[in-house]
């Protein structure tokens, strides 16, 4: 029986591309999951899952690290890695998330270092409540940073349309104008936080660093009697601050220290209103020291709300007031503190209870399902390997044997020439027994002729002579 044996070596392979990819579905890796885009001021979830026997890792936007994990003691088996943290975004553009540290493979000790990055493109707040004070909206845009608030006068606008009118009366002078914008980004007034009026119109341009601009028309009525028009010729003092630095201060072993704090965005004397988050690698942080210089040394500053931060938003204020008082202008720092995570250290999922025990399903049915198909498939595969083994060994051995006697044929078909060189044997033995009794009886006769040949001879003989 001849052995196909390219059947045998197909089994193999492929028996050990399942081994390959079995080892493959279990190999070290980490990657990133999130939106892709998200609101400024919204708070995002960016999870990490992956497997390895040993991790330490980080994950980061923007260089800032939002969560961490790490399995520095298991040596057995790789395991699931699975964490996430938070990020919430207080400006617009593109955010970076990043993942760093190091993620071991059991199998063959090899350590990954490098890991895929995600941007997160980060969109202005929608507003769909527009009020004015007298004028029409001409659209915002989504994409560009909008103003959330605008005191002309006074006179407060909640998420004001592009084109307001204000009238105020033939007594007010001029008109103190405060904008806020969605994000925080700066702006320029084209005739100054403060504009002198006239009687009439008075036009006046807020272009915001992104791109979006606000027309405000302040109307000043006209004088009721013949009396001259007087203006107020002496200007609004504009208090402002010129520099603005924020430390945070932690307490650990009864000894303060100061970190310097970034804020978001950068400052500058006409945006009003800053953002700071606090993460998980600032959670010891309790208040806040300021260092608020004004335009003029003697303006008065007064900062509220630095002390005793809770987790979640604080609001910080900065009041910068001139000498008489008269002349104020407020800062606004908006202050988030997140709570201490815990740092993922098991291969448990920080997940809704729901989805872990699904993912633990899932997990146990694949591992028991790998665990018999492999089984079965290797026990299958020996039985095989052990059949076409003994089958080749007997083939193998017969034909050396017949090689080495020469036989050309099966042991029942030499017996059968041997029996039937015996039966040759006994009929040439008989034949020659004929044929030797054939030649003795053919002797004998061929005597006896001979003899009565003689006989015959002798009598006419003694006749002829008995005669004469």
């Amino acid at each position: 029986m001849k052995i196909n044996k390219k059947f045998l070596i197909t089994i193999l392979f492929i028996f050990g591309i399942l081994l390959i990819i079995n080892t493959k579905a279990n190999a070290a890796n980490a990657s990133i999951k999130c939106n892709s885009s998200v609101t400024v001021d919204t708070p995002i979830t960016i999870s990490v899952s992956g497997s390895g026997v040993q991790w330490n890792l980080e994950l980061k936007v923007d260089g800032k690290t939002i969560a961490k994990s790490s399995e520095l003691d298991n040596y057995e088996s790789n395991k699931n890695i699975s964490f996430s943290g938070t990020y919430t975004p207080t400006s617009t553009g593109n955010k970076k998330v990043t993942l760093e540290g190091t993620v071991t493979e059991f199998s063959d000790g090899s350590t990954i270092r490098s890991f895929s990055s995600k941007e997160i493109t980060v969109n202005a707040k929608s507003n769909s409540n527009n009020q004015s004070g007298g004028g029409n909206s001409s659209g915002t845009s989504n994409s560009k940073a909008t103003l959330t608030k605008l005191v002309v006068a006074g006179k407060i606008y909640n998420n004001p349309s592009k084109n307001i009118t204000v009238n105020v009366g033939n007594d007010v002078t001029s008109a103190k104008i405060v904008p806020t914008t969605s994000n925080g980004e700066s702006f320029k007034i084209d005739k100054g936080n403060t504009v002198k009026l006239e009687e009439g119109t008075n036009t006046v341009k807020i272009t915001l660093a992104s791109g979006n601009i606000y027309t405000v028309k302040i109307i000043r009525a006209a004088k009721e009697n013949n009396d001259p028009n007087i203006i107020d010729e002496t200007k609004e003092e504009t208090v402002e601050l010129k520099s603005l630095v924020i430390n945070g201060i932690s307490k650990k072993d009864n000894v303060e220290e100061k970190i310097k704090l970034s804020f978001t965005p950068e400052f500058s004397s006409q945006v009003y209103e800053y953002r700071i988050l606090l993460d998980e690698n600032y959670t010891d942080i309790t208040k806040l020291d300021i260092e608020a210089i004004a335009t003029k040394e003697d303006y008065i500053v007064e900062i509220k709300g630095n002390n005793e931060l809770k987790y979640g938003e604080n609001i910080i204020e900065i009041i910068v007031k001139s000498k008489d008082g008269k002349s104020t202008l407020t800062y606004k720092i908006i202050v988030t503190k997140q709570e201490e995570q815990v740092i993922q250290t098991s291969n448990e999922p920080i997940l809704d209870e729901t989805n872990q025990e699904q993912q633990e399903e899932q997990k146990t049915l694949w591992n028991t399902t790998q665990k018999i198909f492999i089984v079965v498939f290797t026990s299958i595969t020996a039985i095989l390997g052990i059949i076409f083994a003994v089958i080749e060994y007997r083939y193998d051995k017969k034909k050396q044997d017949m090689k080495m006697g020469e036989i050309p044929f099966s042991k029942i078909e030499f017996e059968k020439e041997q029996n039937n060189k015996e039966e040759n044997i006994s009929k040439e033995r008989i034949e020659q027994e004929e044929n030797k009794e054939k030649k003795v009886r053919k002797r004998i006769k061929e005597e006896k002729i001979e003899q009565e040949k003689s006989v015959n001879d002798e009598k006419p003989t003694k006749g002829k002579g008995k005669h004469f």
